[in-house]
């Protein structure tokens, strides 16, 4: 089933004014519809897919939406007058449309909490609690501040580990490139001038010729075998079955199974101390902060919690049973529990694992370029070895 057409048009009203717009319909005969009912002659139209258009809306898109619509609530204009001043002087067509259908959606009546949770891969669902408290308040640009700051800690994370991949994917990718050149067009003429000399090759060197020749016979095989495992990780990559099976393989792999326990903790953390301080209850700001984590594992362990506090233990207690934290942290919430200060505790706890998450990070990138070094000097001593080795040995012939 295909997905629904966006139409952007350029077209005038019954006023004779010329406007832009955006317009969701199956086919063009609806929108034509759509147009007419609303008595507007079509100048110009562009057509995109819906599922096409939120693909093209990144991280930075939202971030920007958020600042600019933050610098104008704070200048005490009205929400729908501020959505009307960013439609207007958006350039963007994907920015444009989803400016549109929150303007359209706060038109109807329905609150900017809610429009926000219908476009949960944008907003998740802690932006919108936040938002929903503070939506009916002179505090909203506040909120909003808060949400871009720690939308930023997190693009920050992720173009941390991007970056650190970059140089080692390139790497690892050219070193692979040029060994499989190498088995397909150099080795087989070494096994041409070793076969005229009518010798017993070492056992390595005949591993090595063993598989340029599988590879030379089976390069197109090979190639369809890597284009079907790279297709069916791209198709698969959305499905929980594929997505579980990744995390289990994340979360055995040294060093990397650190970095997302630190910062699904400190997401939890800074998630539950937001929702708290904004005076959501705790077994509903639970709710919000288990939601916030992206690891099924983790998220199975923190649902544990609200099941813990539901039977009556303590809010320490329950996060004890996780075996997750350490014991100053389950100290530090216990005194938090007794002072009434538990989203200042929180607060706290969040800064420690993001600190130590910048440390983990900065160990990662100070390990990586030795240890790629000392993989591709195993690996190419070990081709040149194999091709070499039959000439070190022809001496002992003569």
């Amino acid at each position: 089933m295909l997905s629904k057409k966006i139409y952007f048009f350029k077209g005038i009203n019954a006023s004779g004014e010329k406007i832009n717009g955006t317009i969701e319909a199956k086919n063009f005969t609806e929108f034509k519809k759509i147009l007419a009912a609303e008595h507007i002659a079509l100048l110009s139209k562009k057509i995109i897919y819906l599922s096409a258009i939120k693909k093209r809306i990144r991280p930075t898109t939202i971030d920007n939406f958020l600042y600019r619509l933050c610098f104008l609530i704070r200048a005490k204009i009205s929400l729908i007058d501020s959505l009307t001043l960013l439609l207007k002087s958006e350039e963007k067509i994907e920015t444009r449309w989803l400016i549109q259908q929150i303007k359209t959606s706060l038109e109807k009546g329905m609150a900017l909490s809610k429009t926000f949770a219908k476009f949960p891969e944008f907003f998740n669902s802690t932006a919108c609690s936040l938002i929903h408290l503070s939506e009916h308040s002179s505090h909203l640009h506040v909120t909003l501040d808060k949400i871009l700051a720690q939308r930023k800690k997190t693009r920050l994370f992720q173009q941390q580990i991007k970056k650190a991949m970059i140089y080692p994917t390139i790497v690892l990718s050219t070193a692979i490139i040029i060994c499989a050149l190498m088995l397909i067009f150099v080795v087989p003429n070494f096994e041409k001038i070793y076969g005229s000399f009518q010798i017993k090759l070492p056992l390595l060197t005949r591993i090595l010729i063993n598989l340029s020749n599988n590879l030379h016979h089976h390069s197109l095989s090979l190639l369809f075998g890597i284009f079907i495992l790279i297709s069916s990780i791209v198709i698969g990559k959305k499905h929980p079955i594929f997505k579980l099976f990744l995390e289990k393989i994340l979360q055995k792999t040294p060093y990397i199974k650190s970095l997302i326990e630190i910062h699904t903790l400190y997401y939890w953390c800074y998630s539950l101390a937001e929702t708290i301080n904004a005076g959501i209850p705790l077994l509903t700001a639970l709710s919000l902060a288990e939601r916030s984590v992206g690891y099924f594992s983790y998220r199975k362990k923190f649902q544990r919690i609200s099941s813990t506090l539901k039977e009556g233990e303590l809010l320490h207690q329950a996060i004890e049973q996780t075996n997750l934290f350490s014991k100053d942290i389950i100290g530090l919430i216990q005194i938090a529990e007794k002072t009434g200060k538990l989203n200042q505790a929180l607060n706290e706890i969040a800064i420690r694992y993001y600190t130590k998450l910048n440390n983990h990070y900065e160990k990662l990138n100070k390990l990586i370029e030795p240890a790629i070094t000392l993989f591709i000097a195993l690996f190419t001593g070990t081709l040149v070895i194999a091709l070499y080795w039959p000439i070190f040995n022809l001496g002992e012939l003569f």
